[in-house]
């Protein structure tokens, strides 16, 4: 079997259940798809090296880590389910160093990112806004569901948080007027930008989607972070 049979395995019977499915089947098929020749029992460590290495030219180190950790991911399924039978060829790679995020937006750079926002989609303005305004995590806000808001309080009721612990935050007047005006297509306070008015995909707006618009902004106002 190769690793493009084998993908395809993969994907009916473990990506289809996860939540975030549609990020993570882009995201093999623009990783993994070219090893997509190779039998799963030929493929070497050298080889992975090699693929890490070029992942982290062209996408960077952080993509280069990430796709590794899928191919791992992949090798350890493919051994439960008796696809495969050996070492698993991505096992103690080396991962490519975490960049330093000591980075903050400057005093300065604020009012030609508020300007930029406004150009946005409101679900867009509106995510970005509330990562400023709170200081919520990234997937904190991207998993923000209506049932989870007290808007007539101003409350924010967090079910799970990096500590693992519920928390309450309030939220800034001017949030939640702009949280009052955004449609409510699905249980997400910021769903998949795939959704219309013709139809759309009940689905979390993905990790890929938010860090393209981010790009998308900064590139504009030339903020680099």
């Amino acid at each position: 079997m190769t690793i493009g049979e084998f993908l395809t395995v993969y994907e009916r019977n473990h990506v289809a259940f996860l939540k975030n499915r549609l990020g993570t089947s882009r995201r093999l098929q623009k990783y993994v798809g070219p090893l997509a020749a190779v039998a799963l029992a030929d493929l070497t460590r050298m080889q992975v090296l090699e693929w890490c290495h070029a992942n982290a030219q062209e996408k960077g180190g952080h993509a280069a880590n990430h796709a590794l950790q899928q191919l791992h991911s992949m090798y350890v399924k493919a051994d439960n389910w008796e696809l495969f039978a050996g070492k698993n060829p991505a096992h103690r790679i080396k991962k490519f160093p975490k960049q330093s995020r000591e980075r903050f937006l400057q005093s300065n750079e604020l009012p030609w990112l508020l300007k930029s926002l406004a150009d946005e989609r409101p679900t867009v303005e509106n995510y970005l806004l509330c990562l400023l305004l709170t200081g919520a995590r990234r997937d904190e806000a991207r998993r923000m569901q209506w049932t989870h808001l007290d808007l007539d309080r101003a409350l924010w009721h967090k079910p799970t948080t990096k500590t693992g612990v519920p928390h309450t935050i309030p939220l800034p007047a001017q949030l939640v007027t702009r949280l009052r005006a955004l449609p409510r297509p699905t249980e997400w306070v910021f769903p998949s930008q795939s959704c219309s008015k013709n139809g759309f995909h009940a689905g979390l707006w993905s990790v890929t989607a938010v860090e393209h618009a981010w790009q998308k902004i900064r590139r504009r106002v030339g903020c680099r972070m």
